[in-house]
């Protein structure tokens, strides 16, 4: 029978900040016997490699976590865009808008819908730049109707 339980003296120094000098120390181990033991089960290099798991697993909760709150804080902007939007139609449909209003609302969704597309996951970048000037004239049309 074993002497020593190297399995379980192993876990234990990956699992400690110990040299394998103070190790030996603590556990009352010949310091050469605990050299061997280290040398043929890779301790130093286990803990190494621990510890990266560790760093690695870490960082998946961070961001995990991150992710979380960035997806409540989207649906947040998008419930908060979209009532925006329904106050900027009401107010098109109530009509006795002036010129100035229309463009003021104009830039408004225009500023709503970039906080919808970047909470989607979209580019915020315009690539039809008459988009403004057709949303002014459709305003425009609404005003004319009411």
């Amino acid at each position: 029978m074993a002497k020593y339980d190297w399995d379980k003296l192993t876990l234990e120094f990956i699992a400690s900040g110990l040299t394998i000098e103070d190790f030996a120390m603590v556990k009352k181990i010949p310091l050469g016997t605990v050299n061997k033991a280290a040398s043929r089960y890779k301790w130093v290099e286990k803990r190494s490699e621990t510890g990266k798991k560790t760093v690695e697993k870490s960082l998946e909760v961070v961001s995990d976590d991150r992710a979380a709150q960035l997806a409540e804080q989207n649906q947040k902007d998008l419930t908060a865009a979209a009532l925006l939007r329904d106050k900027i139609m009401q107010m098109v449909q109530g009509g006795d808008l002036e010129a100035k209003d229309v463009r003021a609302l104009a830039g408004s969704l225009k500023d709503v819908q970039a906080v919808v597309r970047l909470a989607l996951g979209a580019s915020t970048e315009n690539t039809d730049m008459n988009i403004n000037s057709d949303f002014e004239s459709w305003l425009n049309e609404r005003i004319a109707e009411s």
